[in-house]
């Protein structure tokens, strides 16, 4: 079975494609590499995602229709990281059905989810 990979449009895919790797997200393929691409995914822990460059795409049109959620390995220490770079990152909570969470939002206005399983003692 495929693995399903969302997919992101934006009008600058630069500054998305920048954020993302501020969060740790490594580019894993790179279309039409002497210019800038138009399309491009992007890998953390283990998922993907898409980015494509639309002009039709409207900034912070998908601030409510979408969230994305990533599971990783540990939250605390990535929290940490993100706020010694400056990144606006939630504090983690945990959730009702057992995942520590901290939510970020990206340029277009995507909520975006890590979280991790509670491990316990």
């Amino acid at each position: 079975m495929a693995e399903i990979q969302p997919m992101l449009h934006t009008k600058d895919i630069s500054t998305l494609r920048d954020f993302y790797e501020s969060l740790g997200f490594t580019q894993e393929l790179l279309y039409a590499p002497e210019e800038e691409p138009n399309w491009l995914r992007l890998q953390f822990q283990g998922t993907s995602i898409m980015l494509q460059s639309d002009d039709q795409a409207q900034p912070n049109e998908a601030a409510h229709d979408v969230e994305l959620y990533f599971v990783c390995d540990e939250i605390d220490g990535i929290y940490a990281t993100w706020k010694r770079r400056g990144i606006d990152v939630t504090q983690p909570k945990t959730a009702f059905y057992g995942y520590k969470q901290m939510y970020v939002r990206d340029p277009d206005g995507r909520r975006v989810c890590f979280e991790s399983v509670v491990r316990s003692s």
